[in-house]
């Protein structure tokens, strides 16, 4: 099968991490929000390098992943309000 450059991770520790879930070495404790109530939310999971992202609804679907740094950034934004849109 071939791959596009959009399926290929350009860090190495995402590569890892990816090539870990799709080909079933690596197995991830995926967890969902408390609050979703419509089964189409994001999930995320540990990994070595990071946190893995999926959105809950296509599990086989993509699979982002962010580095430690990369997490905490967006945690510190989201508890900031960065992200708080008016409606």
């Amino acid at each position: 099968m071939a791959t596009s450059k959009l399926d290929e991770p350009e860090r190495p520790h995402e590569r890892e991490a990816v090539n870990a879930m799709q080909d079933g070495r690596g197995s991830l404790a995926w967890r969902i929000s408390s609050r979703c109530e419509s089964g189409a939310c994001v999930e995320v999971a540990p990994t070595t390098g990071g946190v893995a992202v999926r959105h809950s609804a296509q599990p086989e679907g993509p699979i982002l992943h962010y580095s430690t740094a990369e997490w905490r950034a967006f945690l510190a934004g989201v508890q900031s309000g960065e992200f708080t849109f008016d409606s």
